[in-house]
Formats: C-alpha cells, sequence, structure tokens
C-alpha cells in the first residue's frame, strides 16, 4: 500500500455523528475516523445566513472519491453533505502497514 486517502465531512449532533462512524467504519476499506466536536458553522441558505453546531469527521480510507461519496449519500443525515478530499503527501511506513493489517 502506497498510500491513505483523508475524506472531509460534517454532520449535527452527536448520536448521528456516532451512528455514521459506526457505519463508516463497517464499511470495508475505512480505517479510522477523527472526530472534531462542537464546529460552530456558518452557512448561507434560502437567503439567509444560518449558524449551526457541528462535528467534522476526517475519513482515513483506502476507498476512492467515487466510492466513498456513494456510500455516505446513502448513509449520512443530511441531505446534501459536504464531501471532499483532502490531498495528502506520503504517509509514514509504520502507519500504512498498520493500516492495511486493519483493514
Amino acid at each position: 500500500m502506497e498510500k491513505i486517502n483523508i475524506f472531509y465531512t460534517t454532520t449535527s449532533n452527536e448520536i448521528v455523528t456516532e451512528k455514521l462512524v459506526q457505519n463508516l467504519l463497517n464499511k470495508k476499506g475505512v480505517v479510522c475516523v477523527n472526530i472534531i466536536k462542537n464546529v460552530k458553522s456558518f452557512y448561507k441558505e434560502d437567503g439567509k445566513i444560518m449558524e449551526s453546531l457541528e462535528s467534522v469527521l476526517l475519513i482515513k480510507t483506502i476507498l476512492n472519491k467515487n466510492d466513498l461519496e456513494e456510500f455516505l449519500t446513502e448513509v449520512h443525515p443530511y441531505e446534501t453533505p459536504f464531501v471532499t478530499e483532502i490531498l495528502t503527501g506520503k504517509t509514514n511506513k509504520d502507519y500504512l502497514e498498520w493500516v492495511e493489517k486493519n483493514l
């Protein structure tokens, strides 16, 4: 294995977040999900400025963007989830070995 892909998405409350994380970790190819809690998000919707408290998920996987995005579309609680790939450099060899062992 030469690299791991990292994707970024957001979710709403803790219960929804943990359910989504469980779904992700049960998906073959996802090895780790980091949760950053209590992120205050501001966004425009229907001509109004909205705000909400969210969690950020960093998803470490060997899946490509199309496969992960297709899966997230099925299980994500948001009608229109934000999913983006974070481009990475070379991941350390020991971590990649750990990924291979734990997939």
